[in-house]
């Protein structure tokens, strides 16, 4: 079910990088029924540009993992020098959370997997990060009003029908083009200004913070798909990626 929400609400995404100057953040202003507003759009955020950001949104969407496999946090805190490892499987198996199964399962995304990847230190800047702002985690139990949601910008795209590859990096910039253009056809909910739009063609990371604000917009608007009940558990202490639902569009995020 769609939840109501009233008054002007701002939802923020973060791209989340070890490097500050890869990090980029985008902060939505959604008036009551009406296209949002893009309030800011920074490139090269710090740790104190993110936590004075998140002060003014009402639901984030942090592109990066928000937590590790259990068995494996179990297996290598527990681990020394010399003992056999402590938990079986490959470690394919072992550094893969129940997020990122479902994830492959139900979107045909492979979210790099957080226990043995350099994605690993980007976790734990945003460890770091969800805990100073001191907002409710999204464990994917339904809508939490005012939560920090772990995102992912490809596995968004795929489900509202878009390009979810090919668009990072320098030598990429027509995709990116392509890919705006697209986004702006199928009912981009965002009025923006001829330099954002260029912004947004010009930095990947730009883009995907924009994505993740709207994944924050349809965690808001109950959109996106909860951990299935058996898993609940895993969800908590792994962390939960929140996509669209499935036969939900771009222009749904406007909202009733």
């Amino acid at each position: 079910m769609t939840a109501q929400l009233v008054g002007t609400v701002h939802t923020l995404g973060v791209d989340l990088s070890t490097n500050p100057k890869l990090t980029a953040l985008c902060l939505l202003e959604w008036p009551t029924g009406s296209s949002a507003r893009i309030e800011e759009l920074v490139v090269g955020a710090t740790d104190e540009t993110v936590l004075r950001v998140a002060g003014s949104a009402d639901h984030i969407g942090i592109d990066a993992p928000f937590g590790w496999p259990r068995a494996w946090a179990a297996a290598v805190a527990a681990h020394l020098p010399g003992i056999p490892f402590a938990a079986d499987g490959s470690p394919a198996e072992l550094t893969r959370r129940y997020t990122d199964t479902w994830i492959t399962a139900n979107v045909g995304i492979y979210p790099l997997p957080v226990g043995a990847n350099l994605i690993g230190a980007t976790a734990i800047r945003c460890a770091r990060l969800v805990a100073a702002c001191g907002k409710p985690v999204d464990a994917g139990e339904g809508v939490r009003p005012g939560s920090v949601s772990e995102v992912y910008p490809a596995a968004a795209l795929k489900r509202w029908g878009q390009s979810f590859t090919l668009y990072k990096g320098r030598q990429w910039r027509e995709a990116r083009l392509a890919l705006v253009a697209a986004l702006i056809e199928a009912g981009l909910p965002v009025a923006l200004t001829p330099t954002q739009r260029a912004a947004l063609e010009a930095n990947d990371d730009a883009l995907d913070a924009l994505v993740a604000s709207l994944v924050a917009r349809a965690v808001a608007l109950g959109l996106t798909d909860d951990c299935p009940p058996e898993a609940r558990e895993f969800c908590r202490s792994e962390g939960w990626i929140r996509v669209p639902a499935a036969a939900t569009s771009l222009r749904d995020l406007i909202g009733a």
